[in-house]
């Protein structure tokens, strides 16, 4: 039986973690973004069973992990390059660890029922396929990859290149926050992704 996805619940959660926490991005963005964030949320609650906990691994700042943990008391993970609000995480039950996903590759005995990848492909300096291909092996079999990444033909890029305006980031190995270094198109981020191991979100 899949979970039954709680408005007001998930907005409660996610106005006091986004209020309280310590993250990556200025406020504003939080406020901006809140769609994106109850949508992947919900089709996480679609996609997992409520007979067993899931044990989840968020790919980026930790939101994902801390919403999943704080809404339904999941087994929360978060990888990240940059660890300054690791401490914050686990002080509220989310397990984390440092992953520069696009030069280092990570054993680990660990297996996960869902991986949080959204907003992050674009800021690696390397193949999308290259990052998918280490994430998959850290998802158990039935398990699923949840992706977003920003439509490389979206209006404010064509406005960008009309006026000029650089649309990526210098394309650099760094161990600091990235730029955004590569953006896809529907049809190219489907070409990245392994067939049956991910939703693609429009």
């Amino acid at each position: 039986m899949h979970r039954i996805f709680d408005h007001k619940k998930f907005d409660n959660v996610y106005n006091s973690l986004i209020e309280h926490g310590q993250w990556n991005e200025v406020p504003k963005y939080y406020s901006i973004y809140k769609k994106r964030y109850r949508t992947l949320i919900k089709l996480y609650s679609q996609i997992t069973s409520n007979d067993k906990k899931q044990k989840i691994l968020d790919i980026g700042g930790g939101q994902y992990a801390l919403l999943c943990e704080r809404i339904w008391q999941d087994e929360a993970f978060l990888a990240d390059v940059n660890d300054t609000n690791f401490n914050n995480l686990n002080s509220l039950g989310v397990h984390t660890f440092k992953w520069n996903l696009a030069v280092e590759d990570l054993e680990l005995k660990e297996k996960f029922d869902v991986i949080f990848f959204s907003e992050v492909i674009e800021h690696l300096p390397v193949p999308g396929h290259i990052v998918l291909k280490k994430l998959k092996k850290l998802i158990k079999p039935g398990g699923y990859l949840i992706c977003t990444t920003p439509n490389l033909y979206r209006i404010r890029n064509v406005i960008f290149l009309i006026t000029g305006k650089p649309i990526f980031d210098y394309f650099r190995f760094s161990d600091n926050s990235m730029g955004h270094m590569l953006e896809y198109s529907k049809d190219h981020i489907e070409w990245q992704l392994s067939p049956g191991q991910s939703y693609l979100i429009d």
